[in-house]
Protein backbone atom coordinates (compact mmCIF):
# COMPACT_ATOMS: atom_id res chain seq x y z
CA UNK A 1 0.00 0.00 0.00
CA UNK A 2 3.04 2.67 1.11
CA UNK A 3 4.23 1.54 -2.00
CA UNK A 4 1.67 2.49 -4.66
CA UNK A 5 1.25 5.93 -3.01
CA UNK A 6 4.85 6.38 -3.39
CA UNK A 7 4.69 6.06 -7.00
CA UNK A 8 1.26 7.95 -7.41
CA UNK A 9 3.28 10.52 -5.78
CA UNK A 10 6.46 10.21 -7.95
CA UNK A 11 3.96 10.18 -10.96
CA UNK A 12 1.97 12.81 -10.00
CA UNK A 13 5.55 15.51 -9.63
CA UNK A 14 6.44 14.19 -13.13
CA UNK A 15 3.13 14.76 -14.69
CA UNK A 16 3.20 18.09 -12.90
CA UNK A 17 7.13 18.90 -13.97
CA UNK A 18 6.06 18.05 -17.97
CA UNK A 19 3.25 19.97 -17.98
CA UNK A 20 5.09 23.53 -17.56
CA UNK A 21 7.73 22.73 -20.69
CA UNK A 22 4.77 21.67 -22.51
CA UNK A 23 2.13 24.68 -21.59
CA UNK A 24 5.47 26.98 -22.62
CA UNK A 25 6.67 25.68 -25.51
CA UNK A 26 2.66 25.49 -26.80
CA UNK A 27 2.72 29.21 -25.90
CA UNK A 28 5.26 29.83 -28.55
CA UNK A 29 3.63 27.82 -30.80
CA UNK A 30 0.61 30.50 -30.56
CA UNK A 31 2.46 33.10 -31.12
CA UNK A 32 4.21 31.50 -34.08
CA UNK A 33 1.39 30.71 -35.92
CA UNK A 34 -0.30 34.56 -35.15
CA UNK A 35 2.59 35.69 -37.00
CA UNK A 36 1.47 33.95 -39.88
CA UNK A 37 3.62 30.69 -39.27
CA UNK A 38 2.90 27.35 -39.90
CA UNK A 39 3.98 25.49 -36.90
CA UNK A 40 5.08 21.02 -36.92
CA UNK A 41 6.88 18.86 -35.31
CA UNK A 42 7.43 20.57 -31.84
CA UNK A 43 10.57 18.68 -30.33
CA UNK A 44 14.05 19.76 -28.46
CA UNK A 45 17.37 19.45 -29.84
CA UNK A 46 20.78 20.11 -27.88
CA UNK A 47 18.31 21.03 -25.19
CA UNK A 48 16.38 24.21 -26.96
CA UNK A 49 12.36 23.76 -27.80
CA UNK A 50 12.49 23.19 -31.80
CA UNK A 51 9.71 23.55 -34.41
CA UNK A 52 9.42 23.29 -38.42
CA UNK A 53 8.29 26.58 -39.81
CA UNK A 54 7.26 27.46 -43.33
CA UNK A 55 5.57 30.60 -43.85
CA UNK A 56 4.39 32.56 -46.89
CA UNK A 57 7.12 32.19 -49.15
CA UNK A 58 6.42 28.53 -48.48
CA UNK A 59 10.57 27.32 -47.49
CA UNK A 60 10.34 25.51 -44.28
CA UNK A 61 13.45 25.35 -41.79
CA UNK A 62 13.81 24.94 -38.37
CA UNK A 63 13.95 27.11 -35.33
CA UNK A 64 15.74 26.42 -31.97
CA UNK A 65 15.54 28.73 -28.90
CA UNK A 66 14.82 29.05 -25.18
CA UNK A 67 12.12 31.56 -24.26
CA UNK A 68 8.86 32.92 -26.15
CA UNK A 69 9.33 34.76 -29.21
CA UNK A 70 9.77 38.34 -28.53
CA UNK A 71 9.31 41.56 -31.31
CA UNK A 72 12.76 41.36 -31.31
CA UNK A 73 13.46 37.57 -32.16
CA UNK A 74 10.66 38.23 -34.30
CA UNK A 75 11.95 41.18 -36.32
CA UNK A 76 15.41 39.03 -36.75
CA UNK A 77 14.03 36.16 -37.98
CA UNK A 78 12.04 38.02 -40.54
CA UNK A 79 15.14 40.05 -41.62
CA UNK A 80 16.56 36.55 -42.11
CA UNK A 81 14.05 35.15 -43.95
CA UNK A 82 13.63 38.25 -46.49
CA UNK A 83 17.53 37.83 -47.38
CA UNK A 84 17.92 33.76 -47.34
CA UNK A 85 14.29 33.11 -49.14
CA UNK A 86 15.01 35.30 -51.93
CA UNK A 87 18.39 35.11 -52.89
CA UNK A 88 18.70 34.50 -56.93
CA UNK A 89 19.64 31.23 -57.84
CA UNK A 90 20.28 29.62 -54.26
CA UNK A 91 17.75 26.24 -53.78
CA UNK A 92 18.19 25.24 -49.97
CA UNK A 93 18.25 21.56 -48.70
CA UNK A 94 17.81 23.10 -45.31
CA UNK A 95 17.94 26.24 -43.12
CA UNK A 96 18.33 25.81 -39.26
CA UNK A 97 17.50 29.23 -37.44
CA UNK A 98 19.17 28.96 -33.32
CA UNK A 99 18.42 32.33 -30.78
CA UNK A 100 20.75 33.02 -28.22
CA UNK A 101 18.87 35.67 -26.60
CA UNK A 102 17.94 38.19 -29.09
CA UNK A 103 21.30 37.11 -31.75
CA UNK A 104 19.93 34.67 -34.63
CA UNK A 105 21.89 32.59 -36.01
CA UNK A 106 20.98 30.82 -39.48
CA UNK A 107 22.86 28.10 -41.08
CA UNK A 108 21.85 27.62 -44.96
CA UNK A 109 22.70 24.23 -46.38
CA UNK A 110 22.11 24.73 -50.55
CA UNK A 111 20.97 22.46 -52.44
CA UNK A 112 22.46 24.81 -55.44
CA UNK A 113 23.96 27.97 -55.59
CA UNK A 114 23.26 29.20 -59.68
CA UNK A 115 25.67 32.40 -59.96
CA UNK A 116 25.85 33.56 -63.44
CA UNK A 117 25.30 30.28 -64.65
CA UNK A 118 27.73 28.77 -62.26
CA UNK A 119 27.13 26.80 -59.34
CA UNK A 120 28.97 27.59 -56.39
CA UNK A 121 27.31 24.90 -53.80
CA UNK A 122 30.29 22.52 -54.16
CA UNK A 123 32.40 25.71 -52.65
CA UNK A 124 30.59 25.46 -49.26
CA UNK A 125 30.80 22.13 -47.47
CA UNK A 126 29.41 23.19 -44.71
CA UNK A 127 26.63 25.61 -45.87
CA UNK A 128 26.41 29.26 -45.57
CA UNK A 129 25.98 31.03 -41.97
CA UNK A 130 23.64 34.46 -41.27
CA UNK A 131 23.74 36.25 -38.29
CA UNK A 132 21.44 38.71 -37.38
CA UNK A 133 22.54 40.98 -34.32
CA UNK A 134 21.11 44.42 -34.78
CA UNK A 135 22.04 43.76 -38.22
CA UNK A 136 22.59 41.22 -40.85
CA UNK A 137 26.12 39.49 -41.41
CA UNK A 138 27.32 36.40 -43.13
CA UNK A 139 30.39 34.73 -41.62
CA UNK A 140 30.91 31.27 -43.23
CA UNK A 141 33.92 28.90 -45.04
CA UNK A 142 34.21 28.30 -48.58
CA UNK A 143 37.31 25.86 -50.13
CA UNK A 144 38.74 26.47 -53.62
CA UNK A 145 42.09 25.20 -55.09
CA UNK A 146 43.31 23.89 -51.53
CA UNK A 147 42.11 26.76 -49.89
CA UNK A 148 40.18 27.80 -47.00
CA UNK A 149 38.36 30.98 -47.71
CA UNK A 150 36.28 33.13 -44.91
CA UNK A 151 33.69 35.32 -46.48
CA UNK A 152 32.43 37.38 -44.13
CA UNK A 153 31.01 41.05 -43.31
CA UNK A 154 27.81 43.27 -43.34
CA UNK A 155 25.09 42.19 -45.12
CA UNK A 156 24.05 45.59 -47.48
CA UNK A 157 22.91 44.20 -50.96
CA UNK A 158 22.52 41.00 -52.77
CA UNK A 159 25.06 42.22 -55.44
CA UNK A 160 27.97 43.04 -52.55
CA UNK A 161 26.91 39.10 -50.93
CA UNK A 162 27.19 37.66 -54.67
CA UNK A 163 30.22 39.51 -55.70
CA UNK A 164 32.47 38.61 -52.54
CA UNK A 165 31.39 34.85 -53.29
CA UNK A 166 32.21 35.47 -57.01
CA UNK A 167 35.70 37.14 -56.59
CA UNK A 168 36.92 34.66 -53.67
CA UNK A 169 36.68 31.40 -56.20
CA UNK A 170 37.94 33.66 -58.88
CA UNK A 171 40.89 34.52 -57.43
CA UNK A 172 41.41 32.81 -53.88
CA UNK A 173 45.40 33.74 -53.48
CA UNK A 174 44.09 37.56 -54.07
CA UNK A 175 40.90 37.31 -52.37
CA UNK A 176 42.84 35.56 -48.56
CA UNK A 177 45.01 38.15 -49.13
CA UNK A 178 43.13 41.72 -49.03
CA UNK A 179 41.24 39.88 -46.19
CA UNK A 180 44.09 39.30 -44.33
CA UNK A 181 44.50 41.78 -41.10
CA UNK A 182 48.00 41.71 -41.24
CA UNK A 183 48.16 43.00 -44.97
CA UNK A 184 45.85 45.32 -44.13
CA UNK A 185 48.11 46.78 -41.18
CA UNK A 186 50.95 46.84 -43.66
CA UNK A 187 48.59 48.33 -46.05
CA UNK A 188 47.75 51.33 -43.59
CA UNK A 189 51.45 51.83 -42.63
CA UNK A 190 52.55 52.36 -46.23
CA UNK A 191 49.69 54.69 -46.16
CA UNK A 192 50.76 56.67 -42.70
CA UNK A 193 54.63 57.01 -44.47
CA UNK A 194 53.18 58.28 -47.43
CA UNK A 195 51.23 61.25 -45.27
CA UNK A 196 54.07 62.13 -43.31
CA UNK A 197 56.02 62.19 -46.03
CA UNK A 198 53.73 64.53 -47.75
CA UNK A 199 53.74 66.85 -44.51
CA UNK A 200 57.73 66.78 -44.67
CA UNK A 201 57.33 68.05 -48.55
CA UNK A 202 54.91 70.90 -47.28
CA UNK A 203 57.40 72.04 -44.63
CA UNK A 204 60.37 71.76 -47.06
CA UNK A 205 58.25 74.19 -49.53
CA UNK A 206 57.27 76.68 -46.53
CA UNK A 207 61.32 77.14 -45.80
CA UNK A 208 61.98 77.44 -49.16
CA UNK A 209 59.13 80.30 -49.46
CA UNK A 210 61.41 82.06 -46.36
CA UNK A 211 64.68 81.65 -48.09
CA UNK A 212 63.73 83.13 -51.33
CA UNK A 213 61.99 86.41 -49.88
CA UNK A 214 64.97 88.36 -50.39
CA UNK A 215 65.23 87.78 -54.14
CA UNK A 216 64.45 89.51 -57.65
CA UNK A 217 60.83 89.99 -57.01
CA UNK A 218 59.84 89.09 -60.75
CA UNK A 219 61.48 85.68 -59.84
CA UNK A 220 59.95 85.22 -56.52
CA UNK A 221 56.52 85.86 -57.86
CA UNK A 222 56.79 83.29 -60.20
CA UNK A 223 58.63 80.72 -57.92
CA UNK A 224 55.67 81.06 -55.71
CA UNK A 225 53.32 80.76 -58.23
CA UNK A 226 54.93 77.21 -58.83
CA UNK A 227 54.92 76.77 -54.98
CA UNK A 228 51.15 77.45 -54.92
CA UNK A 229 50.89 74.37 -57.68
CA UNK A 230 52.65 72.35 -55.92
CA UNK A 231 51.12 72.72 -52.65
CA UNK A 232 47.50 72.19 -53.99
CA UNK A 233 48.67 69.08 -55.46
CA UNK A 234 50.32 68.31 -51.87
CA UNK A 235 47.34 69.06 -50.10
CA UNK A 236 45.37 66.91 -52.54
CA UNK A 237 47.23 64.33 -52.05
CA UNK A 238 47.54 64.48 -48.72
CA UNK A 239 43.51 64.53 -48.42
CA UNK A 240 43.67 61.21 -50.62
CA UNK A 241 46.22 59.62 -48.23
CA UNK A 242 44.12 60.63 -45.57
CA UNK A 243 41.23 59.26 -46.89
CA UNK A 244 42.65 55.90 -48.16
CA UNK A 245 44.06 55.24 -44.45
CA UNK A 246 40.91 55.97 -42.94
CA UNK A 247 39.24 53.56 -45.27
CA UNK A 248 42.37 51.10 -44.96
CA UNK A 249 41.66 51.75 -40.66
CA UNK A 250 38.08 50.92 -40.73
CA UNK A 251 38.73 47.87 -42.82
CA UNK A 252 40.99 46.52 -40.22
CA UNK A 253 39.09 46.47 -37.51
CA UNK A 254 36.15 45.11 -39.07
CA UNK A 255 38.35 42.53 -40.11
CA UNK A 256 39.08 42.10 -36.34
CA UNK A 257 35.59 42.17 -35.24
CA UNK A 258 34.72 39.96 -37.67
CA UNK A 259 37.34 37.36 -36.26
CA UNK A 260 35.99 37.28 -33.21
CA UNK A 261 32.43 35.72 -34.80
CA UNK A 262 34.52 32.53 -36.65
CA UNK A 263 34.37 30.88 -33.35
CA UNK A 264 30.06 31.37 -33.06
CA UNK A 265 30.41 28.88 -35.94
CA UNK A 266 32.77 26.86 -34.93
CA UNK A 267 30.55 26.00 -31.25
CA UNK A 268 26.86 25.44 -33.48
CA UNK A 269 29.01 23.06 -36.20
CA UNK A 270 30.35 21.17 -33.43
CA UNK A 271 27.18 21.00 -31.37
CA UNK A 272 25.65 19.76 -34.21
CA UNK A 273 28.63 16.88 -35.07
CA UNK A 274 28.57 15.74 -31.27
CA UNK A 275 24.88 15.40 -31.06
CA UNK A 276 25.08 13.23 -34.19
CA UNK A 277 27.47 11.38 -32.82
CA UNK A 278 25.68 10.91 -29.31
CA UNK A 279 22.87 9.77 -30.82
CA UNK A 280 24.56 7.29 -33.31
CA UNK A 281 26.74 5.65 -29.95
CA UNK A 282 23.15 5.67 -27.93
CA UNK A 283 21.74 3.47 -31.00
CA UNK A 284 25.05 1.22 -31.88
CA UNK A 285 25.18 0.62 -27.88
CA UNK A 286 21.14 -0.38 -28.22
CA UNK A 287 21.90 -3.49 -30.54
CA UNK A 288 20.33 -7.24 -30.47
CA UNK A 289 22.49 -9.87 -29.21
CA UNK A 290 22.56 -10.81 -33.25
CA UNK A 291 23.95 -7.64 -34.06
CA UNK A 292 20.68 -5.84 -35.71
CA UNK A 293 20.10 -2.27 -34.43
CA UNK A 294 16.75 -1.30 -32.07
CA UNK A 295 14.48 1.11 -33.33
CA UNK A 296 15.27 4.16 -31.30
CA UNK A 297 13.25 6.97 -31.31
CA UNK A 298 15.14 10.47 -31.10
CA UNK A 299 12.08 12.11 -28.83
CA UNK A 300 12.52 9.28 -26.29
CA UNK A 301 16.40 10.24 -26.40
CA UNK A 302 15.92 13.84 -26.12
CA UNK A 303 13.04 13.08 -22.82
CA UNK A 304 15.73 11.15 -21.32
CA UNK A 305 18.29 13.54 -21.79
CA UNK A 306 15.74 16.11 -19.96
CA UNK A 307 14.60 14.18 -17.33
CA UNK A 308 18.44 12.95 -16.21
CA UNK A 309 19.53 17.22 -16.43
CA UNK A 310 16.75 18.00 -13.98
CA UNK A 311 17.44 14.89 -11.75
CA UNK A 312 21.04 14.41 -11.96
CA UNK A 313 20.79 11.76 -9.28
CA UNK A 314 17.68 9.81 -11.20
CA UNK A 315 18.83 6.14 -11.91
CA UNK A 316 18.84 4.93 -15.45
CA UNK A 317 16.28 2.15 -15.00
CA UNK A 318 13.83 4.60 -13.44
CA UNK A 319 14.35 7.19 -16.52
CA UNK A 320 13.84 4.31 -18.62
CA UNK A 321 10.47 3.18 -16.92
CA UNK A 322 9.11 7.07 -16.99
CA UNK A 323 9.92 7.26 -20.48
CA UNK A 324 8.23 4.51 -21.87
CA UNK A 325 5.41 4.96 -19.96
CA UNK A 326 5.06 8.63 -22.10
CA UNK A 327 5.64 6.92 -25.18
CA UNK A 328 2.77 5.76 -27.05
CA UNK A 329 1.58 2.59 -27.23
CA UNK A 330 2.84 1.64 -30.98
CA UNK A 331 6.25 3.60 -30.11
CA UNK A 332 9.31 1.72 -30.00
CA UNK A 333 10.51 1.24 -26.28
CA UNK A 334 13.68 2.54 -24.51
CA UNK A 335 16.17 -0.59 -23.75
CA UNK A 336 18.79 -0.44 -20.63
CA UNK A 337 21.33 -0.47 -22.94
CA UNK A 338 20.04 2.98 -24.78
CA UNK A 339 19.33 4.36 -21.54
CA UNK A 340 22.84 3.38 -20.03
CA UNK A 341 24.71 4.87 -23.41
CA UNK A 342 22.26 8.05 -22.77
CA UNK A 343 23.86 8.39 -19.71
CA UNK A 344 27.48 7.69 -20.54
CA UNK A 345 27.77 9.85 -23.54
CA UNK A 346 25.26 12.51 -22.67
CA UNK A 347 26.86 12.98 -18.94
CA UNK A 348 29.74 10.71 -18.63
CA UNK A 349 27.34 8.87 -16.51
CA UNK A 350 28.84 4.88 -16.21
CA UNK A 351 26.55 4.09 -12.90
Amino acid sequence: MARKKVLCLVLLTAVTVLGVPAQSNDAVSGELRARGYTVENPRTEGGRPTWDLTHDEGAPFSLSMIGSLTEERAIALEAIRDVVFSLEGLVIRRTRVVFEESRATAVVSPREYVIDGRDYAGYMPAGMQFIYDDALAFDFRMLADNLALRVNGQFLTEEQFVERIVRAIDNPAAYIESSDPQFLARRLEEQQNLLDSARSTNLQQDQAIADLRNTDQEILEMIAETIRLGETLIREEVRRAEDARQELQESFEAALQELERESQQALVELTEQLQAFREGAVALAGRTLFGSLRELDPIAVARVVELRSADPELAADDARDRVNDELPEDAAPLHNRHVQAIYAFFFNDYR
